[in-house]
């Protein structure tokens, strides 16, 4: 438990530092979706479906920044996509 504690905060903190140094990881939720699994210590399969719902989901919105995700949203997209529960 004590390991994943410390791998899903190692993560964290990678991404915060990164995301104000490079812009591209804000922006790109793809990459928020990979590093979501990893922390949380999904297999890849569940790990490559969020993401590629969160990229849908982001393309789907006209503009750069004007999606709103909510966590129900992500999960009736990603119900609806793969016919699986993802929380």
């Amino acid at each position: 438990m004590a390991a994943h504690f410390l791998i899903a905060t190692v993560a964290t903190a990678v991404f915060y530092f990164a995301s104000r140094t490079l812009r591209s990881l804000v922006e790109h939720v793809i990459i928020a979706g990979l590093l979501y699994g990893v922390a949380n210590d999904w297999d890849w399969q569940r790990t490559g479906r969020l993401a590629s719902t969160l990229g849908a989901l982001k393309i789907a919105s006209r503009g750069g920044q004007n999606h709103a995700l909510t966590r129900d949203r992500v999960a009736s997209a990603y119900h609806a996509a793969f016919h699986a529960e993802l929380w």
